[in-house]
């Protein structure tokens, strides 16, 4: 309860429009572009060194200098931030003169200013607080640190919730028993891989329960979609559920808190936004889990998804804090390889938000994606549509990341299939990917089903990417073009 009334007193501080309000908004971030001038909207370029803010939206593509969309002129973020020399607004009454004194200034010490503290401090919704309270997982069994990533699962349970309050048919229809028996069948793959692979954990890439999340106090859809589902298999009783939190988990008012407050040790998400440090032999994977549910333009004021997780947390202040917490957690990380795990895709074959920044809120996503290319993590994972692809993010790409979308881990998109920015698709059937870390590489393989109910052709990997952590690159294996479904899986037409 203390967490929800910090919560709720955080957004409406943030919220406000006063002087007050202004200055909190300093505070949390010292280098963005200041929301409240005529320039709100911070655009980068290419390699993300610089930026430029906007009265208007960034262009889909950037370029080596930042520019603003259809070339309207900008200013330097030097002259607009919100803590520098943006002049604050004027009352209209004369500002008190002070007097003259002999008292001489006090004189500051020489040597570098102190760094400022993480912009994301105060927030509840970030753990750890700091690097310093960043927690591990330590792999003693395995000799090589391998775990699977799959999303948008929990759809066994999913009919039981039809019609209820705050689910309404009208708005949710998708609670069929088809999409649970996808999910079983995911999950019979996923148990014979992880056989075969030994696994370590499991990253969950968000929508955990659908369509519309869990009530407070209800701790019966983790057991039924989760536990129930993957647990009777030997080799993924105990595995660690990592998870984010997807737009179905915030329909019901209080689910995303709920979904942070599960009490059992096999499923962690202690926060909307954390810092996870996976170690195994002396190999560390850092992953970086962020909530990215505020910054979907299509759901602002529609009421599906437009709740209160949303209302709270869609405006400027709790942006920039998520901005600057992935920052910290990416610069300061010392992990042989580095990845980024949230809900939605960046580049894949259905709506790209790394490539249209008019689908995002407060210029979220062509931070994210500035960010990725400074500081160049091997791969960023993301759920929603329901198919796995490796993406093609063509002059957005820094020559490393890989974008992988795997939210087929229940439900079959094959609606999703006909975009073409992507290097490898498995047409929108289930499936998800297996990614084994070393000291040098890092390598990502691609595990898919059929399209029925039941149906699985293989248990052979069909798309194989591997990254040298040194050298900076990554190789997509022929594997990928061999088995890439241009077209939707189950026959039909785009």
């Amino acid at each position: 309860m203390a967490q929800l009334t910090l919560l709720a007193l955080t957004a409406i501080l943030l919220l406000a429009g006063n002087a007050a309000g202004v200055r909190q908004l300093q505070q949390f971030a010292p280098n963005a572009c200041n929301p409240f001038s005529d320039y709100p909207n911070q655009c980068f370029s290419s390699d993300g060194s610089k930026s430029i803010c906007c009265s208007n939206v960034c262009p889909n593509a950037p370029s080596t200098d930042p520019v603003c969309a259809n070339g309207v002129p900008g200013v330097s973020p030097t002259v607009n931030t919100p803590n520098a020399t943006t002049p604050a607004p004027t009352t209209g009454a004369p500002a008190p003169t002070t007097p003259s004194s002999t008292t001489p200034a006090p004189t500051t010490p020489s040597g570098p200013a102190p760094a400022p503290a993480p912009s994301y401090t105060g927030f509840p919704e970030f753990a750890p607080a700091s690097t310093a309270d960043v927690s591990s997982f330590v792999d003693t069994y395995h000799p090589t640190l391998k775990f699977a990533v799959i999303g948008d699962v929990g759809r066994i349970g999913a009919p039981a919730s039809q019609g209820l309050d705050q689910c309404p048919t009208s708005l949710f229809p998708d609670n069929n028993t088809v999409a649970g028996q996808y999910q079983l069948t995911t999950a019979k793959l996923l148990a014979d891989v992880c056989d075969l692979n030994k696994c370590s954990f499991i990253v969950n890439t968000g929508d955990n329960f659908y369509e519309c999340g869990v009530y407070p106090g209800d701790n019966s859809r983790l057991k039924n979609d989760i536990f129930d589902v993957y647990n009777p298999y030997v080799s993924l009783s105990n595995l660690v559920w990592h998870s984010t939190l997807g737009n179905h988990d915030m329909v019901i008012d209080g689910s995303m808190e709920q979904e942070m407050s599960f009490n059992n040790p096999l499923w962690y998400l202690p926060a909307a936004n954390f810092v996870r440090d996976f170690k195994s032999n002396g190999v560390v994977v850092r992953a970086i889990f962020y909530d990215e549910n505020p910054w979907i333009a299509s759901y602002n004021g529609k009421g599906k998804y437009d709740k209160r997780w949303y209302k709270q947390h869609s405006n400027q202040a709790y942006s920039d804090a998520v901005i600057a917490f992935i920052e910290n957690a990416l610069k300061t990380s010392t992990a042989a390889h580095t990845i980024l795990v949230s809900h939605y895709p960046l580049f894949g074959t259905a709506v790209e938000y790394g490539r249209t920044a008019s689908a995002g809120l407060y210029n979220f996503f062509p931070r994210v994606v500035a960010l990725i290319n400074q500081y160049k993590p091997v791969a960023f994972f993301n759920g929603h549509d329901h198919i796995l692809t490796l993406g093609a993010p063509g002059n957005f790409s820094n020559g490393f990341t890989s974008y992988v979308t795997t939210g087929a881990g229940a439900q079959h998109g094959y609606s999703d299939a006909c975009g073409t920015n992507r290097q490898y698709s498995n047409g929108g059937a289930g499936g998800f990917v297996v990614c084994e870390a070393t000291a040098s590489t890092f390598t990502i393989k691609y595990y898919t089903t059929g399209p029925n109910v039941g149906q699985i052709n293989t248990e052979a990997a069909q798309c194989t990417v591997t990254s040298d952590g040194a050298s900076k690159t990554t190789t997509v294996g022929s594997d990928c073009a061999a088995n890439l479904k241009a077209t939707p899986a189950d026959g039909s037409a785009c």
